[in-house]
């Protein structure tokens, strides 16, 4: 997948599999959710809902970066808590708080 580019057809049928950060249960926020999702489902869906949302983005390693046309910008990261679980975290880089809020 290149940088700024949406998901292709053929894109969609490859399963997605790379190293996750492990999750450090010390660093616990609250844009964050779990899951038992695949990693292709999961990255699939953050993308599309970015693109839904119209909000640019690019991904790099394991994150994807984006920024609203609010001036919000942020990362959102998969990490492994187990096996079977992931986290999903949100991170704002930049921007207004409450505008990162009602997008998380």
């Amino acid at each position: 997948m290149r940088r700024g580019e949406g998901i292709s057809e053929e894109d969609e049928m490859q399963e997605i599999e790379f190293e996750r950060e492990p999750y450090d249960l010390a660093s616990q926020r609250q844009t964050q959710f779990f899951t038992t999702s695949s990693q292709t489902l999961i990255i699939r869906d953050l993308i599309r809902m970015l693109e839904d949302m119209k909000i640019k983005f690019i991904v790099v390693k394991l994150k994807l970066k984006f920024e609203t046309v609010t001036g919000v910008a942020g990362t959102i990261r998969l990490l492994k808590v187990d096996e079977h679980t992931s986290c999903v975290e949100f991170q704002k880089s930049g921007g207004s708080l409450a505008s990162f809020s009602n997008l998380y």
